[in-house]
């Protein structure tokens, strides 16, 4: 990929962004408790994880990566989709995410 430098650029956990992308998925969560009257409510772990995906999708804001034989394009929808096929991407921006929160509370 003519040895170019592949780097993706997110929001942070404690920005607006990200926290607008989290309260989303909580608030699904809870009107799930709401609509069945229960505070007992099972939670899919693969539904949880493709939130995950989209919490990062929705926070990325730009990149440069070469995928499947091809530089792409940013757009939070094909973020998503990279994301859910590439899911060691997502492993590497949670491990960076997890350091860079650590180093912003300081």
């Amino acid at each position: 990929h003519d040895k170019k430098e592949m780097w993706i650029e997110r929001y942070l956990p404690h920005t607006a962004e990200y926290k607008q992308a989290q309260y989303k998925r909580t608030q699904k969560y809870l009107k799930a408790a709401q609509k069945a009257k229960n505070t007992d409510v099972d939670i899919d772990l693969y539904e949880a994880e493709q939130d995950r995906v989209e919490v990062m999708a929705e926070t990325t804001v730009a990149w440069q990566i070469y995928y499947d034989g091809e530089w792409v394009e940013f757009t939070p929808e094909k973020a998503q989709e990279i994301y859910t096929k590439a899911f060691w991407i997502v492993e590497q921006l949670q491990e960076e995410e997890n350091s860079a929160d650590v180093f912003t509370k300081g």
